[in-house]
């Protein structure tokens, strides 16, 4: 429902005799016991096959995140959280569950984090088919809170933008939220065809809170030096770094790709992905030509859904800066299947560089390992963009379909799903036994 309709409807209410807001109010008190509990939402959206939730929190919905987490903790649930510092980084989390494993993950955050999800909703998920379920909050009516208003004023047309008028579910008053979300998920799993996108819009109404209020939970917060042998194995050898030279971008790639030869390897956006796609293609290549700074969600994503996938990624310095807010994540919990590479040459090649890099901080040396590149001279760079490289890789007549029918970007996807279902990495399949991967995916 449209925020204009919400406010004549509560119009409407203010101009009615006593008896008829008598009458009105009785209505609302009968539809408040219909309110789905916390438990009935969660176990919906898990029946509906997401199997964990991406997170950032919000008090609107506290008794449901705090059931979610219950469930994470308590082995005999199939259901898992993962908390995020930043919610740009909730949708490559997302992909990569779903690259590595098949899974589905659900994004949960507040509306007033609708802006920072943009990017990895319209120019990555979007063009690169990833299923992806958003579950925003709808703070801001009735609080005496400018920021929180503000944002409410914004909230469903900031939701269409992303993902279309008809693929937002969900209303101000909060009316059939169980059915709205059925609706949203059909969007997103999308059996017969290409997975989508979908946001349903959860007011504070819309569930029916009964965990009842206990003390929030505490992390450990304390200083925690980074674990040794993180540094190690996951950094940066500093005196090999300092005496060797710089390469250029495509023989660091070229390396990286020797060293990983059985990895799914995820390589930034800008001239990486374009340079590696013509250095070495291989099918274990995931060739990020958007979202900025979400390679390190995306390789955690799927390095935490299947650990028997070896999972790289390949930064640029500045891809690795935008991407910052995972390093909290990594230092809480690096999974051992990961590893990461930051190629640093310490200016913007792909818009030109006019204004040098920011200085990489220790943290990028202590948690990945960084290379020294040549900046690389764009007037003569021999690679095209992913968009039409991708083509290239196809006899003309094919190439033609998958530029009317699949989109050259959606395919990296497809195909990236369907080596790592072949080479036996990823087994996931449904109650029906059928692998939990559109058939289109094997076409082609």
């Amino acid at each position: 429902m449209l925020f204009k309709e919400f406010l004549a409807i509560l119009l409407e209410y203010m101009t009615e005799s006593l008896g008829d807001k008598l009458h009105h109010v009785a209505e609302i008190s009968q539809k408040v016991r219909s309110i789905p509990s916390e438990i009935q939402f969660a176990t919906r959206l898990r029946e509906r096959g997401f199997t964990s939730a991406t997170l950032t929190q919000c008090n609107s919905i506290g008794g449901l995140l705090k059931l979610m987490y219950q469930w994470h903790l308590n082995p005999d649930e199939d259901f898992s959280v993962n908390p995020m510092t930043h919610e740009h980084s909730i949708p490559g989390v997302i992909a990569g569950i779903y690259l590595g494993s098949g899974k589905k993950s659900a994004a949960i955050f507040q509306n007033s984090g609708l802006p920072n999800v943009g990017d990895g909703f319209i120019s990555f998920a979007e063009n690169y088919e990833i299923p992806l379920l958003a579950i925003s909050t709808f703070r801001g009516l009735g609080e005496r809170s400018y920021p929180h208003q503000s944002i409410a004023k914004r909230t469903v047309a900031l939701a269409r933008a992303f993902v279309g008028q008809k693929n937002v579910y969900g209303s101000p008053l909060g009316r059939d939220i169980i059915g709205n979300l059925d609706k949203a998920a059909d969007v997103v799993i999308n059996k017969g065809g290409e997975p989508g996108q979908a946001i349903l819009l959860l007011p504070k109404i819309a569930i029916r809170e009964t965990m009842g209020k206990t003390p929030p939970n505490k992390a450990d917060t304390d200083y925690k030096p980074l674990n040794s042998e993180v540094r190690y194995e996951k950094g940066t050898i500093l005196e090999d770094y300092m005496e060797k030279e710089e390469l250029s971008r495509d023989e660091a790639l070229l390396e990286i790709m020797q060293r990983h030869e059985d990895a799914l390897i995820i390589f930034c956006n800008g001239l990486t992905a374009r340079a590696a796609l013509k250095v070495k293609d291989r099918r274990g290549n995931f060739y990020n030509a958007a979202y900025m700074g979400g390679g390190k969600a995306i390789g955690y994503g799927a390095a935490i859904s299947n650990p028997d996938l070896s999972v790289v990624v390949v930064d640029g310095d500045e891809n690795a800066q935008m991407g910052g807010s995972m390093y909290d994540i990594l230092a809480e919990n690096y999974p051992t299947n990961l590893e990461i590479y930051t190629l640093n040459n310490g200016g913007a090649s792909s818009v030109d560089g006019a204004i040098p890099s920011v200085r990489l901080g220790y943290w990028h040396y202590d948690m990945t390992h960084v290379i020294r590149t040549r900046m690389d001279d764009l007037t003569g760079f021999p690679h095209p963009r992913v968009e039409d490289g991708i083509l290239d890789l196809f006899d003309p007549a094919d190439a033609e379909i998958l530029k009317q029918e699949v989109g050259e970007l959606k395919f990296i996807t497809r195909s990236v799903r369907r080596w790592i279902v072949q080479a036996g990495k990823s087994t996931l399949k449904d109650n029906d036994g059928n692998l939990m991967i559109p058939e289109a995916y094997f076409k082609n």
